[in-house]
């Protein structure tokens, strides 16, 4: 392929993808889209009108979208990394489809036994069955990868703590009967059923987005870490009302990803005037700061401004999803949001204070990696990451240290390892004085708080912008040019 597309670029597109058709692989040629199966999954490729491209895997046996992107086909060498990105994703499924079952108990002792019987009795019958067993204090480092857990009866009062940590995957308590008398028939007749039955159940928002008075055309983006995949939401609001909305999964945070829904958006919407973009780091004057994901030092408000000529309103995610509650629940003037990922030590926080977010020098506010290392642990912060009770443990004393500098009036938590709002309570109960403990809430899905927050902070920004206030400070270098363009969109 050359560098750059040329007349017809889905049709070369179309012929570069049969030169990578593989054996493992059928494929399907139809005039709007390609379809691409495996054992276990497909893969479907649709074309759209200004060379969008829509790529998308789905489970054969459950349906659930597995991978999900769109980007409008221009740079050959960015093509050809997607179309790469997502076999690898699809292939990789067809190796995943092996029903897997972790079986828990305090050591791993009795069920490691029950399992070597159980992947016997599962290769008789000729199922793609897997039995492993894991200790305890693994299950949540593990439990992620499989697709049923059972624990053992002498840990099943720890049922509940697992499930809150683990939502998508079902979780049983193996039944005395069974396990007392290692009876692998009736342990995999009932692992049949439940997998049968289980219907994941989507995340419900726990608000609303209120309509917002304002006559911008800003498109959102906010991008998130969940326990299982990256999700980029997006949404295009043209005079604060909701034009089209999307969500991309994916297992890793690249900004080519963001330009790609920016490159789909303006093509289908070039009214577009200005970019909320809110995603994980230290973001400080369009810069981005994410060395987990390899972004360094990035100036990607710059980088959107060049490539768009909108103005990119770069924000940190926990900030965002605390202004987002700040502005509505309407309550409290001063909060604090805390974000616990599954089985990582380093979380973040938003904060707000007398109604202003809290950025602080360099706005590193809320960055709680300094504040983890002052404090004492019971063990090694990467150990207390991967169990539920290590997670307990280090929320409860971050909340602790808030209260302690801050006292807020409410202190706002996601965390999937740690969702028991009244179990927090406790713990800091037996650090902070009752009556010093701000109102607790748990946060079972951010996006809405997030968005919200995003969409606030674009329209002020946007306005700064206009008035060529925001262009002198962050975009000096471009300075008139930039100005004067963005009024000529305006009008």
């Amino acid at each position: 392929m050359s560098e750059k597309l040329s007349e017809d670029p889905v049709r070369k597109f179309r012929d570069w993808m049969k030169l990578q058709e593989r054996k493992q692989c059928t494929y399907t040629y139809e005039q709007e889209k390609t379809i691409i199966c495996t054992a276990y999954a497909r893969a479907e490729i649709r074309f759209y009108e200004m060379n969008i491209v829509e790529f998308r895997i789905l489970s054969l046996k459950t349906d659930e979208t597995l991978f999900y992107l769109h980007f409008q086909l221009g740079d050959n060498k960015h093509t050809e990394e997607l179309f790469h990105e997502m076999m690898s994703t699809l292939l990789a499924y067809n190796e995943e489809q092996t029903v897997k079952v972790l079986l828990c108990c305090s050591s791993a002792l009795t069920t490691s036994y029950f399992a070597e019987q159980l992947n016997r009795a599962a290769k008789v019958l000729s199922l793609n069955y897997i039995f492993e067993a894991v200790s305890y204090d693994k299950v949540y480092e593990k439990g992620l990868y499989f697709n049923l857990i059972l624990l053992a009866p002498q840990i099943g009062f720890q049922m509940k703590k697992i499930h809150n940590a683990m939502k998508e995957i079902p979780i049983l308590t193996i039944p005395a009967s069974i396990y007392g008398k290692y009876d692998t028939g009736a342990l995999i007749t009932l692992v049949q059923k439940t997998i049968r039955e289980h219907q994941p159940q989507p995340s419900k928002a726990e608000v609303v987005a209120r309509a917002f008075n304002n006559s911008a055309k800003i498109l959102c983006i906010c991008i998130f870490n969940s326990s299982r995949h990256i999700r980029t939401t997006y949404r295009y609001y043209c005079n604060g009302t909701i034009v089209t909305q999307g969500e991309i999964k994916k297992r890793n945070i690249a900004i080519s990803d963001v330009m790609d829904v920016i490159d789909t958006m303006i093509a289908i919407y070039p009214e577009i005037e200005c970019i909320g973009l809110s995603m994980p780091g230290v973001a400080a004057r369009g810069r981005l700061q994410l060395p987990g994901q390899g972004i360094v030092d990035e100036d990607v408000s710059m980088e959107i401004y060049k490539k768009y000529h909108r103005a990119c309103v770069l924000s940190n995610d926990c900030n965002q999803v605390a202004y987002g509650i700040y502005s509505l629940e309407d309550k409290y003037q001063d909060l604090i949001y805390n974000f616990q990922p599954y089985g990582s030590p380093l979380g973040g926080a938003g904060i707000i204070a007398n109604g202003e977010l809290v950025r602080g020098q360099g706005r590193r506010a809320g960055e709680l990696n300094v504040l983890m290392n002052t404090i004492q642990f019971s063990a090694p912060l990467n150990e207390l990451a991967v169990t539920a009770d290590g997670t307990y443990e280090i929320v409860s004393k971050l909340i602790a240290c808030e209260i302690s500098l801050l006292a807020p009036e409410a202190i706002f938590v996601h965390s999937a390892m740690a969702p028991d709002i009244e179990h927090l309570h406790t713990l800091v109960k037996t650090l902070v004085p009752e009556d010093e403990i701000p109102d607790l809430h748990y946060i079972n899905d951010t996006q809405e708080y997030m968005m919200v927050g995003t969409m606030l902070k674009s329209i002020d920004w946007y306005n700064r912008f206009l008035a060529g206030e925001w262009a002198k400070e962050f975009y000096n270098e471009q300075k008139e040019d930039m100005f004067s363009s963005s009024i000529e969109l305006k009008r």
